[in-house]
C-alpha cells in the first residue's frame, strides 16, 4: 500500500484473490485444530438442582388452586 494513494472497491478484491491463500490456509488449520481438540476434550459439565416444595398456606376458600395434579406426579414430569 502506497501512501496517498486511495484504494477502490475493485484494488481490495484484486488483493484478496492475490492473497487468498495466505488468508485461507491458516484460518482453516486453526479451525480443524480447533475441532480436533474439541474432539478429544472429555465431557465434563455435569447438572444438578435441589426444588423445594412449600405446599400452599392460603386456605382453599380464599383463592381456588389452578393445579388439579399432585405434587409426587408434578415432580416426576420435572424429572423426565
Amino acid at each position: 500500500m502506497l501512501p496517498g494513494r486511495t484504494y477502490t472497491f475493485d484494488d481490495i478484491i484484486g488483493i484478496l484473490k492475490r492473497r487468498l491463500f495466505v488468508i485461507a490456509i491458516p484460518v482453516l488449520l486453526a479451525g480443524v485444530a480447533t475441532v480436533a481438540v474439541l474432539d478429544r476434550l472429555p465431557n465434563r459439565y455435569r447438572s444438578s438442582t435441589l426444588i423445594m416444595v412449600v405446599p400452599q398456606r392460603v386456605p382453599e376458600s380464599y383463592v381456588k388452586s389452578t393445579v388439579t395434579a399432585r405434587i409426587e406426579d408434578r415432580l416426576q414430569s420435572l424429572s423426565q
